[in-house]
């Protein structure tokens, strides 16, 4: 019997179908396919259900993928594609997610790139490997503390500039020297800590580092703990007028 209708006119076929033409219309309040394996593996079924497309783990009881009436997709497990393969959104594709076996690309195309957090005092966090096989952070959008928290060194190159300020008002930047520049208002150079001071420290003419001379804020008076060297012709002055005045011309001195 290759061909069986019985009574409530279900019709079962012995071998395969074959469709000369391109269309195969099933109707119903309930239109479904059912995908039966005979080798005991899942079985499906393809489902229209009230306008909702559906493909039905009929072996799992769950539905693999639905798209409902508002063409939403739902998919019960991942979605892979193979390398190359994108994940493409906007109606240009302007937005694509891919990995081409070695990297993995974000690529946007029309307008900016916007990540964003809508959670309530919760962060964005960075994580890289921590050059020992497991992962760690390295810097943090801190939307609790509503700041941006930096868990490792930052390194900019030679001849990059970090500017600070709207108008990049201070500068500091390293080529073959280092430099701090200030281009508005008085730099001011703070020590809030009680007692404590500002050291400037250099090299000590054999490699190591030392104490030239500092504000020390627990005796409140400057320390010169190396010579202080004046050029010829260059005076010091002592007394809000300058009332005392010592200076060495190359030739002579004179108080």
């Amino acid at each position: 019997n290759n061909l069986i209708i019985d009574s409530s006119g279900n019709v079962t076929f012995a071998g395969d179908i074959t469709m000369n033409s391109s269309t195969l219309t099933i109707s119903g309040t309930y239109p479904r396919i059912n995908l039966t394996d005979t080798n005991n593996d899942d079985d499906f079924s393809i489902i229209n259900n009230d306008g909702s497309f559906a493909i039905f783990n009929v072996t799992d009881a769950l539905f693999s993928l639905l798209i409902d009436t508002s063409n939403n997709a739902t998919f019960a497990g991942n979605v892979s594609l193979p390398d190359s393969g994108r994940a493409r959104f906007g109606s240009s594709g302007d937005f694509a997610i891919y990995h081409n076996g070695t990297d993995t690309f974000l690529d946007n195309s029309t307008g900016d790139l916007k990540i964003r957090n809508f959670a309530d005092d919760k962060d964005i966090i960075f994580q890289s490997d921590d050059g020992s096989g497991s992962e760690t952070e390295y810097f943090r959008l801190d939307g609790g503390e509503t700041r941006t928290i930096f868990s490792k060194d930052i390194r900019l190159l030679d001849q990059v500039q970090l500017d600070i300020g709207s108008g990049d008002d201070l500068r500091l930047v390293h080529n073959s020297h280092g430099f701090i520049q200030n281009f508005t208002g008085d730099l001011q150079i703070q020590q809030q800590a009680d007692d404590k001071d500002i050291l400037f420290r250099g090299d000590d003419g054999s490699g190591g580092i030392t104490t030239y001379f500092r504000l020390d804020g627990g005796n409140t008076n400057m320390v010169a703990s190396k010579t202080i060297l004046y050029e010829d012709s260059v005076k010091a002055s002592f007394g809000n007028a300058e009332d005392l005045k010592i200076k060495h011309d190359g030739t002579n001195s004179s108080i």
